[in-house]
Order: structure tokens, then sequence, then C-alpha cells
């Protein structure tokens, strides 16, 4: 399929953000070359009779979503219509394309290797990070959090030593790791990538979640190769995870595994695979007062996002308005997507996430016998997938970002590439799970608000 290549390099572009590694590559619009020959491809197959013209229920709840947070953005303030559109649309176009334009099995498979071997990358590029001596940062006192800053090679424990006459008096500085390519930690040691990936919850949670995919290549070919990118793709995900420290992402991986372990031995599976995450949970995340700091922080945060929700319950603040009425953001999407854009809001990206759970475990137990073994492993791989980002999505401000999103445009894809083999094969959302989505955000919600009021009262 000619649609194919582009959409595979938009999804390793986002994922691995070349330009942001070399200089020279960096000003090239790369991001919009490979949209023009996703888009030029899908018209040729099209055309040609190698894609056939479905919607996929995914990109409906995404449109909807989307459209909402522009209805709820512009109404708030008219003025950032453009640039919230622009902002929104990107997104959306990238879910048409995965779940739109990729519509087999083999497709899928493409998709998923790019994916898995840009996570590998990203994984040792941080752990890498993570193994390197610190040394004093430079940074512009105006862009001090964010900034990869300027290594100037010396060595230090804490950034007190950094200010002993600095080549660079008018910086303020920072005492990290400095990795290949010029990245470098934040906060103290916590390892992290660059463009969409930067903050080092932002990048456990992508490798984490790349392991089910690794792991349905290898059930789909059983053979050496698949293997040892498997235990590569677990090893160097895990030591990211550790090095990151963060608490979230060792949740990631323990829910995305977690689906496994409850395929093989059930409900028992959950302690096992608890049990065997003990590890992680010991070596990995932050401990002591950062620690303590940082929970206070998030508290507070789900506990302003719930007020906004309270004064606001239909609309919300707006899209993309939470930071005016909060220095943070809210740091848990679902708190996000009810303040931002209300409990409406809040249905439809739930939606999303519920619809590829439905998916996956209906396309588990009902699609039987040797033929289907293919289905029944990329459903298994998307649960865990899915598991793993909506996890990592109840600790971070994830709704609308590219990572989210594509997994959930796979389960697009993994929808069309059924119904091309099995037309019967269908997932609906009728009115009982209409029913269970409303009661279970609103208890979601009810909890939410009661435990942050709670916590700081």
């Amino acid at each position: 399929m000619f649609s194919l290549l582009g959409t595979a390099g938009l999804v390793a572009f986002i994922l691995a953000r070349p330009t942001d590694l070399f200089d020279s590559l960096r000003g090239l619009p790369l991001l919009y070359v490979f949209v023009a020959l996703a888009l030029l491809g899908f018209v040729i197959d099209l055309r040609y009779g190698y894609l056939r013209w479905r919607w996929s229920p995914q990109l409906l709840i995404a449109g909807a979503f989307f459209g909402w947070c522009l209805f709820t953005g512009t109404l708030r303030t008219p003025a950032f219509l453009a640039e919230s559109l622009k902002e929104l649309a990107i997104v959306l176009i990238v879910v048409f394309l995965i779940s739109q334009v990729l519509q087999s099995f083999k497709a899928l498979e493409v998709v998923a290797v790019a994916i898995v071997l840009c996570s590998l990358f990203i994984s040792v590029v941080v752990v890498h990070q993570g193994l390197q001596p610190k040394v004093c940062v430079a940074v512009d006192p105006s862009d001090n959090h964010s900034s990869m800053g300027r290594p100037d090679g010396r060595r230090c424990e804490n950034a007190y030593v950094c200010t002993l006459s600095p080549p660079e008096p008018q910086s303020v500085y920072r005492c990290e790791h400095s990795g290949a390519f010029g990245l470098t930690s934040i906060g103290h040691g916590r390892v992290r990538y660059t463009g969409v990936l930067h903050d080092p919850n932002e990048v456990s949670l992508t490798v984490c979640a790349a392991i089910p995919l690794a792991i349905g290549l290898y059930r789909r070919r059983r053979r050496p190769r698949w293997a040892i990118l498997l235990a590569l793709m677990f090893g160097f995900a895990s030591m990211a995870t550790i090095y990151s420290q963060s608490r979230g992402g060792i949740l990631v991986l323990l829910a995305a595994l977690g689906v496994y372990f409850i395929e093989r031995f059930g409900i028992k599976g959950a302690v096992l695979g608890g049990v065997a995450g003990l590890p992680l949970l010991l070596l990995g995340g932050r401990s002591g007062g950062s620690a303590d700091a940082s929970t206070h922080e998030r508290i507070e945060c789900w506990f302003t996002g719930m007020r906004m929700f309270i004064e606001n319950p239909v609309l919300g603040v707006g899209y993309n308005h939470f930071t005016e009425h909060h220095h943070l953001t809210a740091h848990n999407s679902v708190v996000l997507a009810c303040a931002e854009n209300g409990f409406f809001g809040l249905l439809l990206w739930t939606s999303v996430i519920y619809f590829a759970i439905k998916l996956g475990y209906q396309g588990r137990t009902q699609l039987r016998g040797p033929e289907k073994a293919v289905a029944r492993d990329w459903c298994m791989s998307l649960l865990g997938s899915t598991a793993g980002v909506a996890t990592g999505a109840f600790f971070l401000s994830f709704n609308y970002h590219y990572v989210f999103w594509i997994y959930m445009a796979l389960t697009g894809t993994l929808y069309q590439a059924i119904r091309r083999h099995e037309p019967n094969f269908d997932v609906k959302i009728g009115v009982p799970d209409l029913l269970i989505l409303f009661f279970a955000n609103g208890a979601l919600v009810v909890l939410l608000y009661g435990y942050t009021a709670l916590k700081l009262g």
C-alpha cells in the first residue's frame, strides 16, 4: 500500500523526533512531509482499490471529542480559534491516517515494528544518559525548567558547585546527566528524551506501552530475532523507567504486563504480576522529601481541577485553559478532561479508552479457531498497551498527547483489519455501555473530589 510508508514514517517521526537530534535536519518540515505522503498514498490506494472507505469508530469518537474541545475553547476565548484548530487538526489527522489508512494486519505489524524500534531507540538513549556522570548544565533564566541547556563539562554533585566561577554567569545552572545528542536529564537526574517526550514520565509511559507490541510481534513470528527484540525492549524499557524515577511509569509497566498474567493465570495473575513487579517498585520511583512534595503538588492540581469542574460542569473552563486558572497543569487526564471540557468532554474522552478495551476483549473471546490467531494476538497486544496508556494517563495530562492518540488509533486499525476478514464482527457502544460510562465517570469524579478534599482539608 502506498499510504503505509508515509503513515509509518509519520509515527516514527513523532516518537523519535530526528529533527531535534541532528543539526542537518533542523528546520525541515518533516511532519508535514510525512502527512502529505500518507494522504497522497491514501488517495492512490483508494483509486486503485487497495483500500476501501470504512469509518473507524475510534475516528468518529475522536472527531467528536476534538470538535467539543474546539467549541469549549473558542467559546471561552474566540481569539484562540486558529491556534486551537491547528493543534487539534494535526492530532486528528494522525488518528485518521492510522485508523483509516491502515486496514490490514500486515499494515498493523509494520507500524508496530516502527513503534517498537523507535521506543527501543529512545530507551537506549535515555539509559545511556542515566549512566553518564552528572555535569553542570547552563540554561537561560527564562526557560530553566524544560530546556536541555548547555552542558559545560564540569562534574558536580549538586547545583551549588556549578555556581562557583560559572562560565556563563547570567545563566541558571542545574546538575544533571548529559547523554547522546546533547540531551540532559531534569529534576536532579531524571532521564528524558526530546520533542513530545521531554518529560520523564511520558518517556517511561511510551516505552513501557510498546512492550505488548513487541510481545505481539514475537507471538506472530516465534523466531530468535523477534525474541531478542522483545528481550531488548523489555530490558531497556525497564531500565529507562528506573532511571526516569517515574512511579507512574512503573504502574504502566505493571498494567501492560498484567493483562498477559491475567490471560494466563486468571485473577491470580494480577497477584503474580504484582509480585513480579516488586523489584521495579523497590528500584524505581522517587522517595523522600521530593517525592512527598511532588505528591502534594499533584493532589493540589487535582483538587483545583475538580473545583473548576464543579463551577463549570457543562462546558468546563475551555480547552487549553486549565493553566489560566492554576500555575500547573492537571497531572491527571480525567481531571483535565472534565475541568476543561465538562462532563460531556470527559464522557467522550473515556469512550475512546472504553472502545479500545471492549474491542480487545470481544476480539479475544469471540474470534475462535487457529485461522484467527493473528487477530487474537493483536487484541491481546493492544489490550496490554491500552491498559498501560490508560494507567499512565491517570497521572499525566495526556488527553491531547500524540502518544495517547497513536495507541488509540491503532485499535481503530485493528478494528479495520478484523472487519476486513470478518465482515460480521462489530463492536457497538449501546445504551448499556453509555450507562456504564456515565455512572463510572460520575463515581470517578466524586471519588477524585472527595479524596483531594480530604487530603487537603
